[in-house]
Protein backbone atom coordinates (compact mmCIF):
# COMPACT_ATOMS: atom_id res chain seq x y z
CA UNK A 1 0.00 0.00 0.00
CA UNK A 2 1.04 3.34 -0.68
CA UNK A 3 2.73 4.93 2.43
CA UNK A 4 0.74 7.93 2.53
CA UNK A 5 -2.59 6.04 2.51
CA UNK A 6 -1.42 3.86 5.00
CA UNK A 7 0.07 7.07 6.98
CA UNK A 8 3.67 5.69 7.13
CA UNK A 9 3.33 2.14 8.15
CA UNK A 10 4.30 -0.83 6.02
CA UNK A 11 0.87 -2.58 4.73
CA UNK A 12 0.65 -5.38 2.36
CA UNK A 13 -3.10 -5.62 0.73
CA UNK A 14 -4.49 -7.94 -1.64
CA UNK A 15 -6.93 -5.96 -3.33
CA UNK A 16 -8.16 -4.63 -7.18
CA UNK A 17 -5.21 -2.29 -7.85
CA UNK A 18 -1.54 -2.66 -8.99
CA UNK A 19 1.63 -0.66 -8.17
CA UNK A 20 0.26 3.56 -8.71
CA UNK A 21 -1.41 4.92 -5.92
CA UNK A 22 -4.28 7.31 -7.96
CA UNK A 23 -5.00 9.07 -4.95
CA UNK A 24 -1.54 10.20 -4.26
CA UNK A 25 -0.32 9.94 -8.24
CA UNK A 26 2.53 7.74 -7.19
CA UNK A 27 4.28 4.66 -7.28
CA UNK A 28 4.54 1.71 -4.86
CA UNK A 29 6.34 -1.69 -5.60
CA UNK A 30 8.63 -4.00 -4.35
CA UNK A 31 9.18 -1.28 -1.11
CA UNK A 32 9.85 1.70 -3.18
CA UNK A 33 7.87 5.02 -4.16
CA UNK A 34 8.43 7.50 -6.73
CA UNK A 35 6.62 10.26 -8.23
CA UNK A 36 6.42 9.27 -11.69
CA UNK A 37 5.89 11.02 -15.24
CA UNK A 38 3.15 10.21 -17.63
CA UNK A 39 0.80 9.77 -14.84
CA UNK A 40 -2.42 9.55 -16.92
CA UNK A 41 -0.95 6.21 -18.50
CA UNK A 42 -0.53 4.75 -14.69
CA UNK A 43 -4.31 5.99 -14.11
CA UNK A 44 -5.15 4.20 -16.96
CA UNK A 45 -3.92 0.91 -16.10
CA UNK A 46 -4.88 1.28 -12.73
CA UNK A 47 -8.14 0.99 -14.08
CA UNK A 48 -7.42 -1.69 -16.39
CA UNK A 49 -6.04 -4.14 -13.53
CA UNK A 50 -9.00 -2.90 -10.81
CA UNK A 51 -11.53 -3.63 -14.12
CA UNK A 52 -11.06 -5.96 -16.80
CA UNK A 53 -8.09 -8.15 -15.78
CA UNK A 54 -9.80 -8.58 -12.58
CA UNK A 55 -12.67 -9.78 -13.58
CA UNK A 56 -10.57 -12.34 -15.99
CA UNK A 57 -8.39 -13.55 -12.75
CA UNK A 58 -5.57 -11.37 -13.69
CA UNK A 59 -3.68 -9.35 -11.61
CA UNK A 60 -0.80 -7.90 -10.26
CA UNK A 61 1.38 -10.79 -8.87
CA UNK A 62 0.11 -13.48 -10.76
CA UNK A 63 2.72 -13.24 -13.31
CA UNK A 64 0.96 -12.26 -16.77
CA UNK A 65 2.03 -8.39 -16.08
CA UNK A 66 5.70 -9.07 -14.82
CA UNK A 67 5.92 -11.60 -18.00
CA UNK A 68 4.51 -8.81 -20.49
CA UNK A 69 7.52 -6.14 -18.68
CA UNK A 70 9.90 -8.50 -19.44
CA UNK A 71 8.44 -9.09 -23.09
CA UNK A 72 8.63 -5.62 -23.28
CA UNK A 73 12.51 -4.89 -21.51
CA UNK A 74 13.72 -7.24 -24.15
CA UNK A 75 12.19 -5.37 -27.17
CA UNK A 76 14.50 -2.62 -25.85
CA UNK A 77 18.11 -3.25 -27.00
CA UNK A 78 18.58 0.47 -25.17
CA UNK A 79 17.79 -1.28 -21.80
CA UNK A 80 20.38 -2.76 -19.40
CA UNK A 81 19.72 -7.10 -19.73
CA UNK A 82 20.56 -6.63 -15.78
CA UNK A 83 17.26 -5.08 -14.30
CA UNK A 84 15.44 -6.56 -11.86
CA UNK A 85 11.63 -7.62 -11.99
CA UNK A 86 10.65 -4.11 -10.28
CA UNK A 87 12.48 -1.97 -12.25
CA UNK A 88 11.36 -3.50 -15.40
CA UNK A 89 7.66 -3.19 -14.14
CA UNK A 90 7.78 0.73 -13.06
CA UNK A 91 9.60 1.49 -16.68
CA UNK A 92 6.92 -0.63 -18.35
CA UNK A 93 3.89 -0.45 -16.32
CA UNK A 94 1.35 1.23 -18.75
CA UNK A 95 2.76 -0.82 -21.52
CA UNK A 96 2.47 -4.20 -19.68
CA UNK A 97 -0.96 -3.77 -18.51
CA UNK A 98 -2.14 -3.39 -22.30
CA UNK A 99 0.09 -6.40 -22.88
CA UNK A 100 -1.60 -8.63 -21.09
CA UNK A 101 -4.66 -7.16 -21.39
CA UNK A 102 -4.39 -7.94 -25.12
CA UNK A 103 -2.98 -11.54 -24.82
CA UNK A 104 -5.79 -12.54 -22.36
CA UNK A 105 -8.59 -11.30 -24.68
CA UNK A 106 -10.75 -14.55 -25.40
CA UNK A 107 -9.77 -14.71 -29.20
CA UNK A 108 -5.82 -14.76 -27.91
CA UNK A 109 -6.39 -17.23 -25.71
CA UNK A 110 -7.80 -19.24 -28.31
CA UNK A 111 -4.97 -18.61 -30.54
CA UNK A 112 -2.40 -19.79 -27.61
CA UNK A 113 -4.19 -23.00 -26.75
CA UNK A 114 -4.56 -24.60 -30.34
CA UNK A 115 -1.46 -26.68 -30.00
CA UNK A 116 -1.50 -27.77 -33.36
CA UNK A 117 -0.76 -24.87 -35.21
CA UNK A 118 3.17 -25.40 -33.82
CA UNK A 119 4.96 -22.68 -32.14
CA UNK A 120 5.91 -20.15 -35.04
CA UNK A 121 2.73 -18.41 -35.54
CA UNK A 122 2.56 -18.43 -31.43
CA UNK A 123 5.85 -16.51 -32.10
CA UNK A 124 4.59 -14.59 -34.70
CA UNK A 125 1.42 -13.33 -32.50
CA UNK A 126 3.24 -12.31 -29.50
CA UNK A 127 6.19 -10.43 -31.40
CA UNK A 128 3.58 -8.42 -33.03
CA UNK A 129 1.54 -7.28 -30.02
CA UNK A 130 4.75 -6.26 -27.98
CA UNK A 131 6.01 -4.04 -31.28
CA UNK A 132 2.14 -2.67 -31.54
CA UNK A 133 1.59 -2.05 -27.82
CA UNK A 134 5.46 0.02 -27.98
CA UNK A 135 3.81 2.07 -30.86
CA UNK A 136 0.62 2.77 -28.95
CA UNK A 137 -1.60 2.33 -31.99
CA UNK A 138 -4.61 0.71 -31.33
CA UNK A 139 -5.44 0.05 -34.96
CA UNK A 140 -2.19 -1.89 -34.91
CA UNK A 141 -4.01 -3.64 -32.72
CA UNK A 142 -7.06 -4.09 -34.36
CA UNK A 143 -5.24 -5.59 -37.04
CA UNK A 144 -3.22 -8.50 -35.13
CA UNK A 145 -6.91 -9.40 -33.79
CA UNK A 146 -8.15 -10.07 -37.48
CA UNK A 147 -4.55 -11.21 -38.34
CA UNK A 148 -4.44 -14.22 -36.17
CA UNK A 149 -7.40 -16.74 -35.73
CA UNK A 150 -7.83 -20.05 -34.06
CA UNK A 151 -11.56 -21.83 -34.72
CA UNK A 152 -11.19 -25.13 -32.85
CA UNK A 153 -8.36 -27.05 -33.85
CA UNK A 154 -7.32 -24.83 -36.67
CA UNK A 155 -5.65 -21.12 -36.99
CA UNK A 156 -4.98 -19.13 -39.72
CA UNK A 157 -2.07 -16.16 -40.03
CA UNK A 158 -3.27 -13.89 -42.83
CA UNK A 159 -1.42 -11.27 -43.96
CA UNK A 160 -1.64 -7.72 -42.33
CA UNK A 161 -3.63 -5.08 -44.38
CA UNK A 162 -1.03 -2.60 -44.31
CA UNK A 163 2.29 -4.43 -45.69
CA UNK A 164 4.24 -1.78 -44.77
CA UNK A 165 3.83 -2.38 -41.19
CA UNK A 166 6.97 -3.80 -40.15
CA UNK A 167 5.84 -5.54 -36.43
CA UNK A 168 3.30 -7.53 -38.72
CA UNK A 169 5.87 -9.18 -40.80
CA UNK A 170 5.88 -12.67 -39.86
CA UNK A 171 9.54 -13.62 -40.89
CA UNK A 172 11.49 -11.81 -38.46
CA UNK A 173 13.98 -12.28 -36.67
CA UNK A 174 14.71 -10.06 -33.56
CA UNK A 175 15.01 -10.46 -29.83
CA UNK A 176 11.46 -10.36 -28.65
CA UNK A 177 11.46 -13.51 -31.38
CA UNK A 178 14.47 -15.09 -29.56
CA UNK A 179 13.24 -14.92 -26.11
CA UNK A 180 9.93 -15.99 -27.09
CA UNK A 181 11.11 -19.37 -28.52
CA UNK A 182 13.02 -20.27 -25.56
CA UNK A 183 9.58 -19.78 -23.10
CA UNK A 184 7.20 -21.01 -25.15
CA UNK A 185 5.86 -23.10 -22.17
CA UNK A 186 6.35 -20.30 -19.85
CA UNK A 187 4.42 -17.64 -22.07
CA UNK A 188 1.85 -19.58 -22.98
CA UNK A 189 1.29 -21.42 -19.50
CA UNK A 190 1.47 -17.75 -17.97
CA UNK A 191 -1.53 -16.08 -20.49
CA UNK A 192 -3.66 -19.40 -20.29
CA UNK A 193 -3.72 -19.82 -16.17
CA UNK A 194 -6.47 -17.34 -16.21
CA UNK A 195 -9.09 -19.59 -18.39
CA UNK A 196 -10.42 -20.48 -15.19
CA UNK A 197 -11.21 -17.41 -13.87
CA UNK A 198 -12.62 -16.19 -16.89
CA UNK A 199 -15.36 -18.92 -17.07
CA UNK A 200 -16.94 -16.13 -13.90
CA UNK A 201 -16.51 -13.11 -15.48
CA UNK A 202 -19.23 -10.56 -15.86
CA UNK A 203 -20.24 -9.04 -19.01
Amino acid sequence: MCTRCSAGQVVEVQRRAGAFCIRHRRWHYGGEEHDVRHRASYRRAERCIAGTLWRRGVALGTGEIELAAELLHVSDPMISEGATCANRLRAWYPEAVSLAEFLTEPWACQFLAARTIGSEPVVALIESSVAAVRDGGDTDLEHIRGAFRANGREASVTAPRRARDPYMTIVNAGRVRAFVRKRMPRLRGAFLKHNDARDTEVS
